[in-house]
């Protein structure tokens, strides 16, 4: 069976400044890290070509991949091409829309008539938001590239967002009484009180990822150690992420969680200290530090997707 689906992204770039990123095999699966569709493990990328283990939905699929770029006129024409336990070929065509750059994409899947029931929604998920992630994060990291700051992992692994634990936070002491009237309509319920967060004090107020070309520079460095997914509240993340920073014996650990939602919790640590925690909500706005922790903090136990990389910088 055969899956096809495609889309068109409009881009504050070059085509010369995409392909940067998009012409470089590390790079561009380094766009790849959605909690649908992941590059689970990289075994080995060289000159374009290596061999990966990709999980789409709740299937895992190793693939030999070669990503090969041509021109037709103006237009330049990348295709990613992967072979094994399913064919996946993305064909992106890259030429100039005005002062911008317009991407237009096309994914062709083969595998078995009931592997492609089990991936088809993660894929149609999947190029969403890839074409988010292209129009609204390849600028931010191609800039510090083109300004030679950051220098292409070997190899690099999908690319994902740091966060940071911030300090503690008191819960109200009291809760608004309901009216007693009758005659009156009730009023709405009090909010929820914070959860204690007397286990993120020591922390302080961890601002590092707030800095985007930072942010940029520990996505394009990061590479994939693992993945997992785990159903936790959000008074047990801190926790969670030193526990797995003492088991990676790495130095510099980012971690990218991804809830069903579509919130994102990013933390850095630095030898073992946690010097950066971001929250990207669903509805696109950014916290940092202390806000972040406090967002964090107010949320009931949910399962997440983790991915966990480790830094060379």
């Amino acid at each position: 069976m055969t899956i096809v689906r495609s889309f068109e992204a409009v881009i504050s770039l070059s085509p010369d400044d995409v392909m940067l990123v998009l012409g470089d095999l590390r790079l561009y699966l380094s766009l790849w890290s959605f909690s649908e569709v992941y590059v689970d493990k990289i075994h080995e990328i060289r000159d374009n070509e290596g061999m990966i283990d990709l999980v789409i939905g709740d299937t895992t699929n190793r693939l030999k991949v070669k990503l090969k770029v041509a021109s037709e006129g103006d237009v330049k024409i990348i295709e990613l091409e992967g072979q094994g336990d399913i064919y996946l070929l993305l064909r992106l065509e890259v030429g100039v829309r005005g002062f911008f750059t317009l991407v237009t994409a096309r994914l062709t899947v083969k595998s078995s008539f009931f592997k492609e029931r089990r991936i088809e929604s993660a894929l149609i998920k999947f190029l969403d938001n890839l074409r988010r992630k292209m129009i609204y994060e390849l600028p931010a990291i191609v800039e510090p590239l083109k300004r030679g700051k950051i220098v292409p992992p070997q190899p690099t692994q999908p690319a994902v967002e740091l966060t940071k634990p911030a300090p503690a936070v008191t819960p109200p002491k009291e809760e608004v009484k309901a009216a007693t009237e009758e005659a009156k309509p009730p009023p709405a319920p009090p909010p929820k009180p914070l959860k204690p967060t007397e286990p993120f004090k020591e922390f302080g107020d961890p601002r590092e990822l707030e800095d985007e070309v930072l942010l940029s520079m520990i996505i394009l460095k990061s590479q994939l150690i693992s993945s997992l997914k785990r159903e936790v509240s959000g008074e047990s993340m801190i926790p969670l992420i030193i526990s797995i920073y003492k088991e990676s014996k790495t130095n510099v650990m980012y971690t990218n969680w991804v809830d069903e939602e579509g919130n994102r919790a990013k933390a850095l640590i630095r030898e073992g200290s946690l010097t950066g925690f971001r929250v990207e909500k669903k509805d696109g706005s950014v916290l940092n530090g202390k806000e972040a922790l406090e967002f964090i903090a107010r949320l009931e136990r949910r399962p997440w997707r983790i991915y966990i990389y480790s830094v060379s910088i």
